[in-house]
């Protein structure tokens, strides 16, 4: 039990938080996360909103690229968006927790 608490007190947990804080490890992992997820996004997006509509587009013109033409999928791509802000408030909220409760203690 003594071991223990030397560990928590002193080295590991000190040499741990300076290491987060000098290297910023934090702000990588969250910013890792949130493009990650914000990549799926965009390709929902695309593949979802943006393609459908210049396939269709290029319908009107008579340039049959792809037949049939794709569907508009805006149901997949708010999907996604949803996800993407519910990934960026989990990991701004989870960021906070460690910083409040173990960094700035």
């Amino acid at each position: 039990m003594r071991v223990l608490e030397k560990i928590t007190n002193n080295g590991l947990s000190k040499g741990l938080k300076n290491f987060m804080i000098q290297n910023k490890i934090l702000g990588t992992v969250a910013g890792v996360t949130v493009a990650f997820s914000f990549g799926t996004m965009i390709r929902s997006l695309v593949g979802d909103i943006v393609l459908p509509s210049i396939y269709l587009l290029l319908s009107k013109f008579g340039i049959n690229t792809f037949t049939p033409l794709p569907d508009v999928n805006l149901e997949t791509f708010l999907k996604e968006f949803i996800s993407w802000l519910s990934v960026l408030v989990v990991t701004f909220m989870l960021i906070d927790f460690i910083f409040k409760k173990y960094i700035l203690k």
